[in-house]
This record gives structure tokens, sequence and C-alpha cells, in this order.
């Protein structure tokens, strides 16, 4: 881990901190978030986006 950097999580490691993505905060144009828990007890907020927005750019497209 460098200090200041975004920390990666597998997807395995989320969905075990969201419970399996059962713990719905709420809804945007990019996706479902998701309350979690990581093993230090570390509240997080997870964006579940589904993989055709990751390849559009987002919704409506974006790429050209």
């Amino acid at each position: 881990m460098v200090p200041g950097m975004p920390t990666r999580f597998t997807y395995e490691e989320l969905k075990t901190a969201t419970e399996n993505f059962t713990k719905k905060l709420g809804q945007g144009g990019f996706g479902s978030v998701f309350k979690g828990t990581l093993e230090d007890e570390s509240k997080i907020a997870v964006c579940h986006t589904p993989i055709s927005t990751c390849f559009t750019g987002g919704p409506g497209g974006g790429l050209p």
C-alpha cells in the first residue's frame, strides 16, 4: 500500500465486505452503491457497476 494512493480490492474481498452486495444504500446512473465493512472494521461504500457501463463510458455511451 502506498500512502495517498487508492487501495485496490478483489471482487471477492468486496463481495465478502458487502455480504454479497445485500446492504444497498442507493442507486445512481453508474450503478448501485452498497454498504460494507472491511476486516479491520473500516466502513466502506462500494459502487457495483454493470460491466456494460465500464465499456461504454457510462449510461448513453461516451466512447468514440
